[in-house]
């Protein structure tokens, strides 16, 4: 039981050719993971292109509502999931929505063989998105995003 939902984190070592991720894992909010992601990428605005830092805001205001062992994670690789994928790029200034399509498959590698860019915004776009004044959950605001987006290139 639970609503288990990640958030990736992209961070940009000194090798141009490998980046790693930390993934931030919720076990009870994760329909609401979205606006959460949200209200911290604010309170983090005057460090979004200071990595180091902006990583900390987001863990730090994300799970400031933990107050036991139990109901957040943080790790080099995703954990459990239910929902879709939120990967945050703080050197693209992009949060994308990915699949979690093919999440649990242990025969695949699931960044190589089953990564699906659902949505790509720019950061100023995110947080501008009325996650907070929806009667729908905010997977679900992400959701008919997606769906537009995909009409409007048919």
């Amino acid at each position: 039981m639970g609503d288990r939902a990640n958030v990736k984190i992209v961070q940009h070592s000194n090798k141009p050719d490998r980046a790693e991720n930390i993934y931030l894992y919720t076990h009870w909010g994760g329909h609401d993971l979205p606006q959460s992601l949200q209200c911290a990428m604010e309170f983090a605005r005057g460090r979004w292109t200071d990595e180091s830092y902006f990583t900390r805001c987001l863990i730090t205001e994300i799970c400031k509502s933990a107050t036991d062992a139990t109901g957040f994670g943080v790790s080099t690789y995703p954990t459990d999931n239910e929902h879709d994928i939120l990967e945050v790029d703080a050197e693209a200034q992009k949060v994308r929505l990915l699949s979690r399509e093919g999440y649990f498959d242990e025969s695949k590698d699931w960044e190589k063989e089953c990564r699906k860019v659902l949505a790509e915004l720019t950061f100023e776009e995110f947080v501008a998105l009325p996650l907070s004044y929806s009667s729908e959950t905010p997977f679900h605001v992400l959701d008919t995003l997606v769906r537009s987006k995909e009409k409007a290139t048919e």
